[in-house]
């Protein structure tokens, strides 16, 4: 095959065109299916999925040797944000060395984090960890994005291997020794009930009302935990409720009550209830009382009395992966800084590099955002090296690829971003590397706490298709993308 020059790492194929040595079986077994068959198979796959997006039946492949690098690179990272939380919420400063007080309090408040400074015990600092990948042209992996927080892909993982297995039943011979990412929710039950019983208590998987999430991966979350023996309850659930108490928190079950040492959460307390007062207050005005239900007023009336989740977590009731008080640790703008906080706080230099990315605005002397025109102007002169992005918005919806709009769509975009500067940033565009025809991306969880930074031993992947609009968000269009690890 004649090698052919293209602006991105192809995962199949190295620089002469021939099939990389790890993908050579599988790839032999995907190019047998007729072509008909395999886009049959990716638009089955959607209703294997519960409906909620398609699954692209070839896997993305990852050597034993490519992964080492990746947890090395995620834990790092994850050990440099943890060290800021504690020394911001230990009343610490050194922080200050990288990211000025006033970016921070922006920061903060955009996220309606609350302010847990002087309360919020170092010790009890935790957070779901999550970085987005890429691979650049030069076969680099480059952080995209330091999310961190609610971040979806983790209740996929098991089922993302077990579609792709099933649309192709050859898979499970050829991918036998890899990694079986069931494993790592062993692991996470493990430290989940070993620190739950430092708190006299059980580990508590608590989950906001299915009815409200916009798929099913919260139900396949639960079910995971559920079938390792992990207690799992919801918002309105027909016969548990979670009561916070003076003296801790408890599960109820049919008037039953248990001591919970460990609460597990999929979104931070604070939008755990959110979501629960947002519907009782959707329910009220349309006049769909009844709607509401007993057990959400229970919920209702909980939160509003002050019993709050993120308040019992603040005493030290239990102990919980998601801390009160961290959300804001996934804008964007925060992302800025990770590099830099790397250096500062374990004195390294990053094994998985960030794209860089600036902010759109600066401070004046009295303290104001102004927009950096000339900041603005370099990027719409040469959008095709550029990517803008809005720092506090999720799911590709606040991203814009420069080499896919027009000039005069970022002349428009001149007047929006000019009314909340602060709220933007620009980074400098890296092709995503390619599998077939897809582009591809990866994250890789984990849980962060005092004790052990818990890494998944499997990534998550998204892709999409090279002539689609350059992102691989679900909400874009985008697709999930199996990604196996080799032993």
């Amino acid at each position: 095959m004649e090698p052919r020059k293209v602006n991105w790492f192809n995962e199949v194929r190295d620089t002469d065109g021939r099939i990389r040595p790890h993908y050579r079986s599988l790839y032999r077994q995907w190019r047998s299916i007729p072509a008909a068959k395999r886009k049959a198979l990716q638009i089955g796959s959607k209703e294997l999925f519960s409906g909620d997006y398609s699954l692209d039946p070839l896997p993305r492949l990852i050597t034993g040797s490519e992964f080492a690098i990746l947890k090395l690179g995620v834990e790092q990272r994850a050990k440099a944000i943890r060290a800021f939380l504690v020394d911001y919420y230990s009343g610490g400063r050194r922080w200050t060395k990288v990211m000025a007080p006033s970016i921070l309090r922006a920061i903060v408040a955009r996220n309606y984090s609350a302010n847990y400074l002087g309360k919020l015990n170092p010790d009890s600092i935790a957070f779901p960890f999550g970085p987005d990948i890429i691979r650049n042209q030069q076969g680099r992996w480059r952080v995209v994005e330091d999310s961190a927080g609610m971040i979806g892909g983790i209740g996929d993982l098991l089922a993302s291997r077990k579609i792709a297995m099933k649309l192709v039943p050859g898979y499970r011979r050829l991918l036998k020794d890899s990694n079986n990412p069931r494993d790592y929710f062993i692991e996470l039950t493990r430290h989940f009930q070993s620190r739950a019983e430092q708190k006299k208590g059980i580990a508590l998987v608590y989950l906001r009302r299915f009815e409200d999430e916009a798929d099913h991966e919260t139900r396949r979350l639960a079910g995971i935990f559920a079938s390792l023996g992990v207690e799992t309850c919801w918002q309105a659930h027909p016969f548990k409720r979670l009561l916070i108490q003076d003296d801790g928190i408890f599960l109820e079950n049919r008037k039953k009550r248990t001591r919970v040492g460990y609460l597990v959460l999929y979104s931070g307390p604070e939008q755990t209830e959110n979501s629960c007062l947002l519907r009782g207050i959707q329910s009220i005005r349309s006049s769909e009382r009844n709607n509401f239900g007993s057990r959400l007023i229970h919920e209702w009336n909980r939160i509003i009395d002050g019993k709050t989740i993120a308040s019992a977590l603040v005493k030290g009731h239990a102990w919980s992966n998601f801390s009160p008080g961290v959300d804001f640790i996934n804008d964007k703008m925060f992302g800025l800084h990770v590099d830099s906080f790397i250096r500062l706080y374990l004195k390294e230099s990053p094994i998985l590099e960030s794209i860089p990315a600036r902010s759109l605005a600066f401070r004046d002397r009295s303290g104001n955002w102004r927009l950096d025109r000339e900041a603005l102007r370099k990027v719409i002169r040469h959008k095709d090296r550029f990517v803008i992005k809005k720092a506090d918005e999720d799911g590709g919806s606040g991203v814009w690829i420069g080499h896919r709009f027009p000039r005069r769509f970022f002349q428009n975009l001149r007047n929006v971003i000019h009314k909340t500067p602060e709220k933007f940033i620009y980074q400098e565009f890296e092709h995503l590397s390619v599998v077939e025809n897809r582009i591809v991306d990866l994250r890789l969880h984990a849980q962060v706490d005092c004790e052990k930074i818990i890494l998944s031993n499997n990534p998550w992947g998204r892709a999409n298709w090279l002539s689609g609009d350059g992102k691989v968000n679900l909400g874009s269009n985008g697709f999930t993308s199996p990604v196996v690890v080799l032993k």
